[in-house]
């Protein structure tokens, strides 16, 4: 039983009621008049809970919905996350506001939260969803992953198919030069080399010239090492190549699957629903059960009767008028 206070109103005592902490908490949420509570009968307190009750349904769902959305897709951290998920509950509690605080039933606000409840019901069935369905997205990922890869893999190695080969054309010149180059070199491996001495007198006149023959490793062995190491470099950086192109599906692989956009996931998640009758009456359901909970606190409003809390505040609007 709820403590009262007494007051007195033109000269009569009256008795008005001691707000506890859970009732003034259901006021902020709800934008209820405290002062104007309290000289309510119980019913006006029922509603109000009925009235929070609602609204932290919906909050609390808004705020797990936004806590794994922004966790998931704005790789936020834990607590950044958890500030998006506060902020989303709070957005949801100023919507269910405009509902409770219109004076008198307002069929046009009742028709925007009926709008509002299904964009928001199917916005929260669709993230909580991709949660839920996780290891079957993962699988449909993987198989679309295969697909994309086959279809980016003969883009990506095209360039370096034709380095490859241009990479062997050059090479092929290369050894045609060495093989030209070694049959000389079989030939004339050493060469004789002339040299000249001569000797002039006081006038500068030559008066004897005389010359010698020196035999050396003909200097073409250094083209073939030139060559050779040519040929080497080439070789090396064809391996590379090689490398790279068998190379190319994994990490192709591994660069779509770092890739986690909304988008992708929205479209795998909707193929795994349709594909199957049991996940898409899975997925109605929820839609349904979060489309009533979100419309909980509009049917309050309209369909259970006006409690003398909404009608002092309906007389206090006309005699102001007046």
């Amino acid at each position: 039983m709820p403590e009262l206070l007494p007051s007195e109103i033109k000269g009569k005592p009256v008795y008005l009621r001691k707000n506890s902490w859970w009732i003034r908490l259901g006021c902020l949420l709800t934008g209820y008049n405290c002062s104007l509570l309290r000289q309510c009968s119980e019913a006006s307190y029922k509603k109000l809970k009925r009235y929070m009750a609602s609204m932290l349904l919906v909050m609390i769902i808004w705020m797990a919905v936004g806590y794994v959305f922004s966790k998931e897709y704005f790789k936020l951290d834990t607590y950044q996350a958890l500030g998006a998920g506060i902020g989303a509950a709070f957005i949801a509690m100023l919507v269910e506001r405009v509902i409770i605080l219109s004076v008198g039933k307002n069929l046009a606000d009742v028709l925007l939260r009926i709008f509002l409840g299904i964009v928001m019901a199917v916005i929260g069935a669709t993230v909580i969803d991709q949660v839920i369905f996780r290891e079957d997205i993962q699988k449909a990922k993987t198989f679309a992953i295969q697909a994309e890869v086959d279809s980016l893999v003969p883009f990506k190695t095209k360039e370096i198919r034709r380095e490859i080969a241009q990479l062997d054309s050059t090479i092929a010149l290369k050894e045609s030069e060495k093989s030209a180059l070694l049959q000389e070199l079989s030939r004339k491996p050493v060469i004789a080399v002339p040299t000249v001495t001569t000797v002039s007198d006081s006038t500068g006149k030559i008066i004897r010239k005389t010359v010698t023959t020196k035999r050396m490793e003909n200097p073409q062995f250094e083209v073939l090492k030139n060559i050779d190491r040519n040929i080497k470099q080439l070789k090396e950086r064809r391996m590379t190549l090689e490398d790279k192109w068998f190379n190319i599906r994994n990490e192709l692989e591994n660069e779509l699957k770092e890739r986690k956009g909304f988008l992708d996931e929205l479209k795998l998640l909707k193929k795994v629903i349709f594909d199957d009758r049991m996940a898409l009456g899975f997925w109605v359901s929820w839609f349904l059960l979060l489309f009533v909970i979100e419309l909980l606190v509009a049917l309050t409003k309209v369909f259970f009767k006006k409690t003398d809390y909404e009608y002092l505040v309906e007389k206090m609007n006309e005699d102001n008028m007046r």
